[in-house]
């Protein structure tokens, strides 16, 4: 496992714990990229914190995962299963 994908399960560690919702980061490439994959991490949840909320959290962690460019996470919020 790679450093960057250590960084990345520990910030979905974090966030899951600073928000009370479980967090996932999963790396998703650019559609159509083949000879040089392109793409980048996004923060997926469900219910719990708005994007704005789970953004900020992000933010305030940045240290906890310096290879991990939170400014460039895309961000999912799923809605809760009623």
């Amino acid at each position: 496992m790679s450093t960057r994908v250590r960084h990345a399960r520990h910030l979905a560690s974090v966030l899951t714990r600073d928000t009370g919702t479980d967090v996932q980061l999963v790396y998703v490439r650019t559609p159509g990229a083949i000879t040089a994959p392109q793409g980048g991490y996004e923060v997926r949840w469900q219910g719990g914190p708005t994007e704005d909320d789970m953004r900020r959290a992000a933010e305030a962690n940045q240290d906890e995962a310096p290879l991990i460019p939170v400014q460039a996470l895309a961000y999912e919020r799923r809605r809760a299963r009623s």
